[in-house]
């Protein structure tokens, strides 16, 4: 019985070696692939990985986005937990300041972006959905936003 087991257990190895190898090769130039969704790398002063709270306030970091349009900025800035009832949530929104203005996603320069996690929102449709009607109605002071 152990001598079938062992064989079974050489033939999965053995599969999976095959496989691997039968897999393409990344290519060089993989550092510059263009993400489907914008990546965003927040490294916190302190860098403990510990989980921010709202009473910590603004906490220094180093922020870097990888955007869908294969453009990268990386600057140094603050982030905050946001909110009141949501800042308690297990997915907290975030205030993040950049030292200087950046233009996300082609949403303009601004120093100032919020990260909504609509926590509360099971759908994770409401915000979009409403800042997209108050746009296609013109309506003023429309922040600009985009749904990942």
């Amino acid at each position: 019985m152990i001598g079938k087991l062992l064989l079974r257990i050489a033939a999965l190895l053995t599969a999976a070696v095959l496989l691997l190898y039968a897999l393409p090769a990344v290519p060089a130039e993989a550092e510059q692939l263009v993400p489907a969704f914008p990546c965003l790398i927040i490294t916190t002063e302190n860098g403990s990985g510990a989980e921010l709270v709202k009473d910590d306030g603004y906490v220094n970091a180093q922020i870097t986005l990888y955007g869908t349009d294969g453009s990268v900025i990386s600057d140094t800035g603050q982030i905050k937990v946001r909110g009141n009832s949501t800042a308690k949530a297990a997915k907290k929104p975030y205030t993040v300041k950049f030292d200087t203005k950046q233009d996300v996603e082609g949403m303009g320069a601004a120093k100032k972006w919020i990260l909504l996690a609509n926590a509360f929102d099971p759908t994770f449709l409401r915000n979009d959905a409403i800042l997209t009607l108050a746009e296609q109605l013109g309506l003023a002071y429309t922040p600009a936003h985009c749904f990942s």
